[in-house]
């Protein structure tokens, strides 16, 4: 028979492990999203910002215009979508060697190769990727881009009708 002592130490050490396992999934999460976020900055690979066709949401647009651009320097308007502009056949912020906002980058940029397919209505790594076997769909991903995506498609439908 547990004794009411008994059963508290044991709610307690059950809690601790809960919380120290939400701890440590954290650090794993962490881990994965600085490796995820700097290969293409350790491999110097730019393939993704060359002829880029990156949607923009309103808030990536402010975002942009707080650090001092001026909307009409970066957005273009496709069909409603607005999207970043190229210059010399790559994103309008990337000079060649780096990106000059990847700390403000747009939210797009920031969890590429994950991409949304059209087709199967899916997240997917973008194929084109040279590096997208290093990534992984994580659920928090799948959720920041149907976030995105929704987010995105709304303004767009705003904008049309």
């Amino acid at each position: 028979m547990w004794t009411k002592k008994d059963k508290m130490c044991i709610s307690t050490l059950i809690l601790f492990i809960e919380l120290w396992s939400i701890f440590i999934i954290g650090i794993i999460l962490t881990f994965f999203r600085i490796i995820m976020e700097n290969i293409c900055l350790k491999k110097n690979c730019i393939k993704c910002c060359i002829a880029t066709q990156m949607p923009l949401s309103l808030h990536d647009i402010s975002s942009i215009e707080d650090l001092g651009f001026n909307r009409v320097f970066f957005v273009k308007n496709n069909k409603g979508w607005l999207q970043l502009k190229n210059k010399d056949g790559r994103c309008i912020f990337h000079d060649g060697k780096k990106c000059r906002i990847y700390d403000h980058r747009p939210e797009g940029c920031q969890i590429y190769p994950v991409i949304f397919d059209y087709e199967t209505k899916k997240p997917v790594l973008d194929k084109d990727c040279p590096y997208n076997d290093v990534f992984e769909i994580t659920d928090e991903l799948r959720k920041t881009l149907h976030d995105l995506v929704s987010r995105i498609m709304t303004e767009r439908y705003k904008r049309l009708f």
